[in-house]
């Protein structure tokens, strides 16, 4: 599956700098729960997804309840019930999903290790450099679809 290249990270040029953006596991399952969703003709069972996929079911579980409650799976229950879609993938971002498992795109580089407690953040020069680069990358990624991606 295309999805797959997009299911470890995503790997992005500015001409010879690379930065890899890492995906968490829920993020990674998210992507790949709804690409086999948006290829089923049918709904598909959690148990089946978890097998596809290869975690459990209850990982696939979480998953689907953080994405149901933000309208974009739906689920039934009895004998041909199952997940299915309720938002196109054309309407599904890969920023949305980074934002909705806490995936925070965060480039500001800190000698500390961590920007966010440094003692110096007030007054750093390369800080609001980064976090601009980081608002840039954020756009990139809300405008990339997992409609676009499933098309790689």
């Amino acid at each position: 599956m295309n999805g797959d290249i997009l299911s470890r990270r995503i790997i992005i040029c500015f001409n010879t700098m690379e930065l890899i953006v890492r995906l968490s596991v829920n993020t990674r399952y998210a992507v790949r729960m709804l690409c086999t969703l948006a290829q089923a003709d049918r709904p598909v069972s959690l148990s089946s997804l978890a097998e596809r996929i290869g975690t459990s079911k209850r990982a696939m579980e979480n998953v689907h309840a953080l994405l149901k409650r933000h309208g974009i799976t739906e689920g039934s229950v009895g004998p041909r019930g199952g997940l299915v879609m309720k938002r196109a993938l054309a309407d599904i971002s890969i920023g949305d999903l980074l934002i909705l498992f806490g995936d925070a795109v965060d480039l500001s580089m800190c000698r500390t290790g961590r920007a966010a407690s440094c003692p110096e953040s007030r007054q750093c020069p390369s800080r609001v450099n980064w976090r601009a680069i980081s608002a840039r990358l954020q756009d990139v990624l809300n405008a990339a679809t997992l409609k676009e991606i499933m098309n790689l």
